[in-house]
């Protein structure tokens, strides 16, 4: 961190800023995702290896974003979590839903 006179430095506002705003938009693209899953209940192609490997990034992430107090990307990457978790339960219960109705087609 710099400082002018006591204050932080104008870099440093704009780094705050920047941040704040890619937190947003990572949100946004992980909600943006999950609308479309719901919608759809096109499941298909993800995988459950990319969801468990993201939710261990953005665990071991947010552990290191609460060491350094960084409240961007402590929102960010908790928010990801969470919405990861959500892709993982829609993965599991449209995957189910799609297996019963392919069966019970074959009858």
């Amino acid at each position: 961190m710099t400082y002018n006179s006591g204050e932080y430095s104008d870099l440093y506002y704009i780094s705050v800023i920047i941040g704040w705003c890619a937190c947003f938009l990572l949100i946004t693209s992980f909600l943006s995702q999950i609308y479309l899953i719901q919608r759809t209940k096109h499941v298909e192609n993800i995988s459950y290896i990319f969801i468990l490997l993201q939710l261990v990034v953005n665990i071991m992430f947010l552990i290191y974003d609460i060491y350094i107090t960084s409240y961007p990307l402590i929102v960010s990457n908790g928010s990801v979590t969470l919405l990861l978790l959500i892709m993982a339960l829609q993965k599991y219960f449209f995957t189910s839903q799609y297996e019963i109705i392919t069966d019970t087609n074959n009858i």
